[in-house]
């Protein structure tokens, strides 16, 4: 990430410098080499705010008499998706064959944890996104309203439904897509995360539905109405909306008469 990133190259060149200043290492050793070993090593002790535990960490560094890099990691600011991670590099004395002599240098750098959507799901997929079987329960969409609530299936298709894709497939409120599901409104729910900042996270949505989707919400606010249809793709972007955390993506499709229902969502999210 590009807080390691810099880590790498500030500590590079910090240490590199100080070392030679302080005449630690003869100008005649690979001063590069010792210190591109210590960036290396403060930099794989940092991942991103996330997965970065708060404590201390301690690892040898090849290249430098004795040496150490120590890193302590805390929360800043009350935020789970900022550290602080305080680097302190010590070494001692060498051996009679090349002048050094025992020092340290320190810094402080922050890690943030980059946004990102987590748990974003076509319809009729498992948690790797391989389609699932017929007759398979998909779990990560739910009726919450309307004729009938609970599980939706991967229902045998439609003559008239357009074509399932590598990556998406029909879902229905019926495993064995009776010819006579009840008239009305079916309100599907799928849930997803959104990592750190929800600015500048979008989805690229691509839909279809029989009979049609009467309203799509994101949060509880309505991002499209009466799109879709069971031979054709409905497209559209949500760019705006979305909330650090948990947040809802509601689907109302209604079928119009007693008949086959079901839904088709695949979806792309950034970054």
């Amino acid at each position: 990430m590009v807080a390691v990133s810099i880590l790498s190259i500030a500590l590079l060149v910090l240490l590199s410098a100080a070392l030679t200043a302080r005449g630690v290492i003869d100008k005649s050793q690979f001063v590069g080499a010792a210190s591109s070993s210590a960036a290396s090593r403060a930099a794989t002790s940092l991942g991103n705010a996330g997965s970065l535990a708060a404590g201390t960490t301690n690892s040898a560094v090849s290249g430098i008499p004795q040496g150490q890099v120590s890193t302590v990691v805390s929360t800043y600011g009350g935020s789970p998706y900022l550290k602080r991670a305080d680097v302190s590099v010590t070494w001692g004395a060498a051996s009679g064959k090349t002048a050094f002599s025992a020092g340290s240098m320190s810094f402080s750098t922050l890690v943030s944890q980059p946004n990102e959507i987590v748990g974003l799901y076509n319809t009729g997929v498992d948690n790797a996104g391989a389609l699932l079987a017929q007759g398979a329960t998909d779990s990560h969409y739910t009726i919450i309203s309307g004729p009938q609530t609970g599980a939706v299936y991967i229902a045998p298709a439609d003559p008239g439904w357009i074509a399932r894709t590598s990556n998406s497939q029909w879902i229905s409120p019926s495993a064995a897509q009776s010819a006579s599901l009840p008239s009305g409104t079916y309100q599907v729910r799928t849930t997803f995360t959104v990592v750190g900042s929800p600015s500048g996270i979008a989805i690229a949505l691509s839909c279809a539905a029989d009979d049609t989707i009467s309203d799509i919400q994101l949060n509880g606010v309505s991002v499209a109405a009466n799109i879709g249809g069971r031979s054709a793709w409905a497209n559209l972007t949500l760019s705006s909306g979305f909330i650090r955390g948990a947040n809802v993506l509601d689907f109302y499709v209604s079928n119009a008469a007693p008949g086959p229902c079901g839904l088709q969502v695949q979806m792309t999210g950034t970054p």
